[in-house]
């Protein structure tokens, strides 16, 4: 008896994809990386040293990770604008908080503001090897459990109407699991005071150098107003507008 039309169908439906799958360029349905659009290409390091949390925090910015941000930073974590960036404004006597943190991140890597859009991509270079030194703030200068990390930075952001840059250096002040002051959110996702984890305590920004100053606020009824960042340039050409570290921060809070 001679085969039907619909015998013979998915038998050719599959032979062309088992073709496709091997010519270069071609798109494979079955490749497990290009079916999840936007998956990490590397594997986040592990955050067992000082050094460690320090690259997995470059890390999270790359790849725009927010589940991975969340798990880096003490409860007691404090963001510190650079000296004379009025940015910081409306920080002098409240601080930057981890919630203030995630917010902002969450903002930028995934969902934007009314105001301004969220990253297309980011890329963050340390240009130079990270610094890791004594941490001289008093009561924390046991390199057991703690460590100040210099790095030497250059962030660009790319937005959608768009790009910031960030450069220059900033300063982490990092702590050991077993010392740390671990967030209750992620007490409950089961961690516990581990010495082989490292976290960041605080975070001191150094980038005013070179940046446009964000826009002083006005006040009005005794309420500040959020600073505002010089528009971002143009893509074409590679036009990036310098801020600070801590205007990009005001811009996605």
């Amino acid at each position: 008896m001679k085969p039907t039309r619909k015998w013979w169908w998915p038998a050719g439906v599959l032979a062309g994809l088992a073709i496709l799958a091997v010519v270069p360029g071609c798109f494979n349905p079955f490749s497990p990386v290009l079916a999840r659009q936007g998956s990490n290409s590397k594997p986040p390091p592990l955050p067992n040293s000082a050094a460690g949390v320090v690259s997995l925090f470059q890390w999270c910015w790359q790849n725009r990770a927010f589940d991975e941000y969340e798990e880096i930073f003490t409860d007691d974590y404090r963001f510190i604008f650079a000296s004379g960036d009025t940015a910081g404004y409306n920080f002098l006597n409240t601080p930057w908080t981890r919630t203030d943190e995630l917010n902002t991140a969450q903002h930028l890597f995934l969902t934007g503001t009314p105001s301004s859009p969220p990253a297309t991509s980011v890329l963050l270079d340390f240009t130079q090897d990270l610094d890791i030194g004594v941490d001289p703030r008093a009561g924390k200068q046991d390199t057991t459990y703690h460590w100040l990390v210099t790095a030497q930075v250059n962030l660009r952001v790319f937005l959608s109407d768009g790009s910031y840059e960030v450069s220059g250096p900033v300063y982490f002040n990092v702590v050991r699991g077993d010392s740390a002051i671990i967030p209750p959110v992620l007490i409950r996702r089961g961690f516990r005071p581990d010495p082989n984890r490292w976290y960041i305590e605080r975070w001191v920004d150094g980038t005013l150098r070179g940046a446009l100053a964000a826009t002083p606020p006005t006040v009005r009824d005794n309420a500040a107003i959020r600073p505002r960042a010089p528009r971002a340039g143009p893509l074409p050409g590679g036009n990036f507008v310098p801020v600070t570290w801590g205007t990009l921060k005001v811009l996605y809070h």
